[in-house]
């Protein structure tokens, strides 16, 4: 870099030399009668032009922009002023060959303050040094409050273990956490342990409550129904005694439709309502009156409730078909249909209470509900004729063509209506 700038001086003092001498000088270097250009050598000009002005001045370059005409010695401008280095020339920019330093800046453009930077720093803004006074400061989990300054970098849930999913309502995010879907606010529940089953537990207001409300049973000894929570289950199954036959006759329990008749054994009218004579049926039509509906249709079951006597018939009058007495008792015994198998063969008075004797071909009530009835033969009675000593054994049956009774051979095939309840 010297041997540079020495060439620069050396090529400036020629030119002002040359300029000198061409001001100075009326006419050419060369002889007039010169037969062509010739070049001259530094020290011939020098010469020549000490001849005609006088010997140029010696000079010495000084650290300022002014040079004075003059002649120079070969020299380093960083040896003339020791101010002209890197250090002191902005970066980006070369002068006289010398780039800048990287860490010189123009900082004119600077507006920080020393609030601005943190404490202890330093910086340049235009042109002066200046030391941070911003504090350093750290959150706190117990104040939600920040104060202006520095913070070092950190996860806020650091801060304050406190801000975890569990500690958040479902729902709701806090600073990137989100809230457990179990944590609710429980303002609206109202509540109270009496109203939660005991060891049961729920949250209130805030609060958690631990149920206290009683576990009860139903008792067939008691109707009383003490306060608490009761398990699902059947009535008829805590008490066994919940039946139909056990209840009376156009009563309903619970839903069981009772079928005991409570009338003090009345006889019921034949249902002939026309008289022939004075003083027979049709005349005083004595009895009990039938109720209206006769027969109730238990949809469920297909069964139908004679609603006078309360005796449920099979709807089905012909179940079986014909058999023996013994054996007519055998199938009814070990029937199931509609449900149950409670059923038995009826009795001969309460086969003859389904009789109108005011119809026949079947000799039963006008819009009966019954199916499939035999109304060309007869059905059997579980009640036998008197026994005679050596006599083959007799029971009683009824035809329902016009409803008459006859006692026949144990062994002749009857037909057969199952029944149940009654008293």
């Amino acid at each position: 870099m010297r041997k540079q700038h020495r060439n620069v001086i050396r090529v400036a003092v020629l030119v002002a030399g040359l300029l000198m001498a061409g001001r100075a000088l009326a006419g050419s270097l060369d002889p007039t009668n010169a037969p062509g250009p010739t070049m001259h050598t530094l020290e011939e000009i020098y010469q020549k032009v000490s001849a005609t002005l006088g010997p140029l001045e010696q000079r010495t370059m000084t650290p300022s922009t002014i040079f004075p005409a003059g002649y120079y010695s070969a020299t380093d401008l960083t040896q003339v002023d020791t101010n002209f280095i890197a250090g002191n020339i902005r970066a980006g920019v070369s002068i006289f060959g010398v780039a800048g330093d990287s860490n010189v800046a123009n900082t004119a453009s600077g507006n920080a303050a020393p609030s601005d930077m943190k404490s202890g720093t330093k910086a340049w803004v235009t042109g002066a040094e200046i030391t941070g006074s911003m504090p350093t400061r750290a959150l706190s989990a117990t104040n939600d409050t920040v104060q202006a300054g520095y913070y070092e970098a950190s996860t806020l849930s650091v801060v304050d273990s406190d801000l975890a999913t569990g500690n958040i309502r479902a729902g709701v995010t806090i600073f990137g956490v989100t809230g457990k879907p179990a944590v609710v606010d429980t303002t609206s529940g109202d509540a109270a342990a009496g109203d939660l089953i005991t060891g049961k537990q729920a949250w209130v207001n805030g609060a958690q409550v631990t149920g206290t409300m009683a576990v009860q049973t139903f008792s067939p000894t008691s109707a009383v129904v003490d306060a608490g929570y009761y398990a699902a289950t059947n009535l008829t199954q805590v008490d066994t005694n919940l039946t139909a036959a056990n209840i009376k006759t156009n009563v309903t329990i619970f839903g069981i439709a009772g079928s005991l008749s409570t009338t003090p054994a009345p006889v019921p009218m034949t249902g002939q309502t026309n008289s022939y004579q004075v003083g027979d049926d049709g005349n005083y039509k004595k009895g009990v009156a039938w109720p209206n509906p006769r027969f109730t249709v238990q949809a469920d079951t297909n069964c139908v409730l004679d609603n006078l006597t309360g005796l449920i018939w099979a709807r089905n009058a012909n179940l079986g078909g014909s058999m023996t007495w013994s054996n007519a008792i055998v199938y009814c015994e070990g029937l199931t249909y509609g449900g149950t198998n409670d059923w038995r063969l009826p009795n001969l008075r309460e086969l003859q209470s389904l009789i109108d004797y005011g119809r026949f071909y079947p000799a039963l009530p006008a819009g009966h509900p019954f199916a499939g009835v035999v109304q060309s033969d007869y059905y059997w009675s579980s009640s036998t004729v008197a026994r005679v000593p050596g006599v083959t054994g007799c029971a009683w049956g009824v035809g329902l063509a016009d409803g008459p009774v006859n006692g026949g051979a144990e062994a002749a095939p009857y037909y057969v209506w199952p029944v149940r309840g009654g008293q």
